[in-house]
């Protein structure tokens, strides 16, 4: 059985991107809520939280699938 999960991206990665935009002020609105959402802590802490979490799910995968 092969279960397929759709990694989860790192808001990192998208707050870099969206902050050279903005610097080259070539933002609109729109990216600006986007970049001001993946600034705030407490959703960049979930973020995290929530690719660990699956990562340990996969981890947990391919050892069940590794000993059957």
């Amino acid at each position: 059985m092969r279960v397929h999960v759709e990694p989860i991206t790192s808001f990192e990665r998208d707050r870099r991107v969206l902050a050279r935009m903005i610097d080259a002020g070539e933002a609109n609105e729109t990216e600006v809520e986007a970049y001001e959402m993946v600034s705030d802590p407490a959703v960049r802490d979930l973020n995290r939280q929530q690719r660990s979490r699956a990562g340990q799910y996969l981890r947990r995968l391919r050892r069940r699938t590794r000993h059957t």
